[in-house]
């Protein structure tokens, strides 16, 4: 009552100010509660559909390509043999590594088989190859290691002279082999 009262003793100036007044305070709380809130909601609403049209056009291109990515990888096929059973990859590994040494004319003297490391999606099998040769000889085994369809690495070698008067190299390779397992494929 005592806000009525006050009400019809305003001028007409005074009443517009009031309302005037009034209208801005209640833009301004309904701008801080609703507006504000809606606005950054939408924001970030889009900025997740743009994120999401993005992969997803990522993921089109790599499915129209899909054909063309499993050709690729069929002509890596026979580069990479799918397991055996363990001893039998260990004797593969060794059957090479002895054919190579033979062809390159390097002596083996000794070679340990390392132990298999198994993961999900591949075995690493290795040996450690003792050997004595003459430099040229032991470049080509090297060489033939290196380019061998058993994708060998040679992670580590140690190289030195047999005697100070002698051209006789000896020292050791430690090769390895990674076979991938059914589920890598």
């Amino acid at each position: 009552m005592a806000a009525a009262f006050k009400w019809s003793k305003m001028s007409k100036r005074e009443r517009v100010m009031v309302v005037a007044g009034a209208l801005i305070l209640l833009i301004v709380v309904s701008d801080r509660l609703v507006l504000s809130p809606w606005s950054h909601y939408i924001t970030q609403v889009r900025r997740e559909i743009a994120e999401t049209e993005e992969r997803v056009a990522q993921a089109q291109k790599l499915y129209e390509r899909k054909d063309s990515i499993f050709q690729e990888g069929e002509a890596y096929r026979a580069f990479i043999a799918l397991g055996q059973t363990p001893e039998l990859e260990m004797a593969a590994l060794l059957r090479e590594i002895d054919q190579l040494s033979r062809e390159a004319d390097v002596s083996l003297q000794e070679v340990k088989p390392l132990p298999a490391d198994k993961t999900e999606d591949y075995e690493e099998y290795g040996v450690e190859v003792y050997f004595e040769s003459e430099f040229p000889q032991l470049l080509e085994f090297i060489e033939k290691v290196e380019s061998s369809a058993f994708v060998f690495v040679i992670e580590k070698a140690s190289i030195v002279r047999k005697d100070e008067d002698s051209g006789l190299l000896k020292g050791f390779l430690r090769i390895r082999r990674l076979v991938m397992t059914e589920s890598a494929w």
